[in-house]
């Protein structure tokens, strides 16, 4: 490539974010609520509620007006708005949920900052016996582990969850195991011809216009980067570049990229 066409590369690329901007400015920014902000009117429900971040913004609001309810194993030195629950149990959050409903009516925010975890190592094996393992850990993500869809949420958030499961147990073993030789790889393909894609693929081109890759290709990095012992993250896109950059972005402009996509989707759905 001569010195001109790289230079034409770059700006074509580099151009490619005001297009966005200009194609879709309309949708970059948050439309603001019709309505405007009535305590009275208004009721926040913040799961997790009564420790460390939640319970300062549960303070923070109660003092200016607002009525809150929390949800929280732990139960505060106040009663009122007060519901206990487990969020990892779903039979005890909806439990809490359908008494809130009844005796507050159904709130307008949910803050959600609830979690759960051990804070101990995934792993219970003893250092020596993982400086002998020799070995791999592959995953298969996808790139909905950076880009979130509409209609698809529980599927994203299983990818994420993928991505996540593969960099905390990257970390664990090469800092807190000391085993470089057992190895993690995660690939990240972006839409993939399988059963699951076929009620897409099935409109035609002319309305689902995204690349698919085949399982075949997907497969063959797979089996290559077994085959070669190399750990690392692989994302099988033809736009990789621009995509590993994406998280990067402004918020807005990542707005801008998926709701293209989240378009062409919902376009087919209906």
């Amino acid at each position: 490539m001569s010195n001109n066409q790289a230079l034409a590369t770059l700006q074509d690329w580099a151009l490619q974010p005001m297009e966005v901007v200009r194609l879709h400015a309309p949708e970059l920014v948050q439309h603001p609520s019709v309505k405007h902000w009535d305590n009275e009117h208004e009721l926040v429900l913040i799961p997790g509620g009564w420790s460390g971040i939640s319970k300062e913004i549960a303070l923070s609001l109660v003092k200016k007006g607002v009525r809150v309810v929390v949800l929280d194993i732990q139960e505060p030195a106040f009663a009122q708005g007060f519901y206990h629950a487990d969020v990892t149990f779903s039979e005890s959050f909806h439990a809490a949920a359908t008494k809130i409903r009844a005796e507050h009516g159904h709130p307008t925010v949910l803050l959600n900052n609830a979690n759960a975890g051990k804070n101990s190592p995934l792993l219970e094996k003893s250092e020596a016996r993982f400086r002998q393992y020799h070995g791999r850990v592959v995953a298969i993500a996808s790139m909905t582990s950076l880009v979130s869809l509409g209609r698809s949420i529980d599927y994203c958030c299983s990818k994420a969850s993928a991505l996540a499961f593969h960099e905390g147990l990257r970390q664990e073993l090469s800092i807190w195991y000391d085993a470089p030789k057992v190895r993690t790889s995660i690939f990240l393909p972006s839409w993939v011809r399988t059963p699951m894609t076929k009620r897409l693929t099935s409109a035609g081109e002319e309305r689902f216009k995204q690349p698919l890759l085949e399982p075949e290709v997907v497969a063959e990095a797979v089996v290559k980067q077994v085959l070669a012992q190399r750990g690392g993250q692989i994302i099988l896109a033809g736009n990789r570049f621009v995509v590993s950059l994406l998280r990067a972005c402004p918020y807005w402009m990542q707005r801008g990229l998926t709701a293209a996509a989240d378009k062409e989707l919902k376009a087919v759905h209906d």
